[in-house]
């Protein structure tokens, strides 16, 4: 299969270029025939392919992420960012009975002139439990510290501390750390990701529409296909898919249900996802 360039449009971002490699490499027979060649789009579509027997077809692509989750964990991310910075444990010896301790904030950034005072207070509560003669926290899943009496700036800014006991989490960070923030989970539903493939989706079925012109017949397509990507940003600030007893292959199946009212002017939709098996998965027309 060759690709052709043309040197008149401007190339495909880069996260484009590995959704739709990842997806042509994983259905190499998405038009139910190898693709001769392919190249930019004029945009819309974003990419334009010849099948082996002369077949143009056209491929959108739209990127699935949920926006909005997207914005607060960027922003949840500086806030952290800036917590772990001003607290700096890397620069402290654990204690010897002590693994991993875990921030519940109460969402308030510190304040300048409190942050020597709160990382003081931190590790003075911290030098405290690792000396109580029957500790709590000895437990495998450790326990939380919400006492503060004594710390008025930890009142203030946490809602707990989260120790861990050194058999349990022996290791430090990569970068040296032993106090950190909870991973990223909680309670979540897969309608979340559902919902935010769906509103992707039918972003594009509104958007080719109110398309002015024929894009079958200014572009010479025989048929017109969508590409719906999951990319690395959902990945890092979205919700999993995954649920208990909810499988990729049970989403597909919910977003197919909706697109058999409206599927717009596409002939295919596909989900892909690079990092589930199957990772290309068909929900118009709906897979049986």
């Amino acid at each position: 299969m060759k690709r052709t360039r043309n040197a008149t449009k401007p190339q495909l971002r880069l996260e484009e270029e590995q959704a739709w490699s990842g997806f042509l490499s994983a259905a190499p027979l998405f038009a139910e025939e190898k693709v001769a060649c392919w190249h930019q789009g004029p945009e819309p579509p974003d990419v334009l392919c010849t099948t082996v027997s002369g077949r143009v077809v056209g491929i959108e692509l739209t990127a699935w992420v949920n926006q909005e989750q997207i914005q607060s964990g960027k922003i949840r991310e500086r806030f952290e960012t800036a917590y772990l910075s001003n607290v700096a444990s890397e620069r402290e010896s654990r204690p010897a009975n002590i693994g991993w301790i875990w921030l519940y904030d109460k969402h308030h950034s510190i304040k300048p002139v409190e942050k020597t005072a709160f990382r003081q207070e931190l590790f003075a509560c911290i030098a405290e439990q690792s000396v109580i003669a029957e500790l709590d926290w000895e437990d495998p899943q450790g326990a939380p510290v919400t006492n503060f009496d004594l710390y008025p700036r930890l009142k203030k800014y946490l809602d707990s501390v989260w120790i861990f006991p050194r058999d349990r989490m022996p290791s430090l960070a990569p970068d040296g750390r032993w106090i950190l923030f909870e991973e990223p989970g909680g309670a979540y539903t897969h309608k979340w990701m559902v919902n935010a493939a769906i509103d992707r989706i039918r972003a594009k079925i509104d958007k080719y529409g109110k398309l002015a012109y024929d894009l079958r017949a200014r572009h010479g397509l025989n048929e017109l296909y969508l590409l719906c990507h999951y990319d690395d940003r959902a990945l890092q600030y979205n919700t999993p898919i995954h649920t208990v007893g909810f499988s990729y292959s049970d989403l597909a199946a919910k977003i197919a249900e909706q697109l058999e009212k409206d599927h717009g002017v596409f002939d295919k939709i596909f989900l892909f996802h690079p990092w589930e098996s199957p990772s290309v998965i068909c929900v118009w027309p709906r897979s049986r």
